[in-house]
């Protein structure tokens, strides 16, 4: 399968229950699949706990994102492959010390990093060290990721509890899609959102049309069918405080279904603060 050999897997350890636990590791900073082993300040980490309780684990590092900075000389001038990597003090803006920036009205309430989160303190260092560029092109990297998860998920032929957190959010809704019968359930970890539009963070995230499929980049099933991205029919609802919180897009009623997804478990889980 040429699409699998573009994605790195540690396959798990012992099987002591039915199913498998596919994390997917995609942030924008950009982490790899070995930030599921251990946290930042060296306690254990998600595949500790899911290993102690018996399950198998497929640890995935997606299509141009290895276990060691890219080269930029091997990578094609085509811009659709153009690579970035987050700056320390973007990093910690938005991911590891918001409360010190104040970008947005939540950020003050942040304080689930060790450490200042910022460069110079040991466990954001140790952190950033870790960090490898990202495909900028979120279509390219979605199709690419999706491919080869599912050739996965066929080559493992049974289900498949799927783990995401942030840029990697959309891809368990295209697994599910793919293949319903080999997806047992979902848990996202502060999945990339909102849907359908981004929102300002003060410079640092551009605000702006995204997931035009609506939790997607790329096509997924509805029913009714979708046409086209530009046939998703949408509605804002405003905040209830100025200055609080943002917008909400959603879809206008009568809204259509993700039908594949509909008999799979999901449990998405988010903070105030992020």
């Amino acid at each position: 399968m040429a699409v699998l050999q573009q994605l790195r897997c540690q396959p798990a350890y012992l099987k002591r229950q039915r199913y498998r636990f596919l994390p997917l590791q995609e942030p924008q900073q950009i982490d790899r699949a070995q930030n599921w082993l251990n946290k930042p300040d060296g306690n254990q980490g998600w595949t500790s706990y899911f290993l102690n309780e018996g399950y198998d684990i497929y640890l995935l590092d997606v299509p141009f994102r290895g276990r060691s900075p890219t080269n930029p000389s091997s990578v094609s001038t085509n811009s659709s492959y153009t690579l970035s990597l987050t700056s320390n003090n973007a990093t910690s803006q938005v991911f590891t010390a918001p409360q010190s920036f104040d970008l947005w009205p939540q950020a003050s309430l942040h304080t689930q990093w060790p450490g200042t989160g910022q460069l110079g303190d040991p466990v954001f260092d140790a952190f950033q060290a870790t960090q490898v560029p990202s495909l900028t092109n979120n279509t390219l990297q979605e199709i690419l990721t999706r491919n080869a998860c599912i050739c996965l998920l066929d080559r493992i032929a049974s289900p498949a509890i799927i783990l995401s957190h942030s840029q990697a959010g959309p891809i368990p809704w295209l697994l599910a899609d793919a293949r319903p019968d080999l997806v047992k359930a979902i848990l996202s970890l502060e999945p990339s959102g909102p849907p359908l539009f981004n929102i300002l963070v003060q410079g640092v995230l551009a605000p702006g049309p995204a997931r035009k499929y609506g939790v997607t980049d790329i096509p997924i099933t509805y029913d009714p069918p979708l046409p086209s991205a530009e046939d998703l029919s949408t509605t804002v609802i405003p905040p209830d405080a100025a200055g609080q919180i943002a917008n909400c897009t959603i879809q206008a009623e009568p809204a259509r279904k993700l039908v594949n997804l509909q008999n799979v478990p999901v449990l998405v889980v988010t903070s105030e603060a992020r």
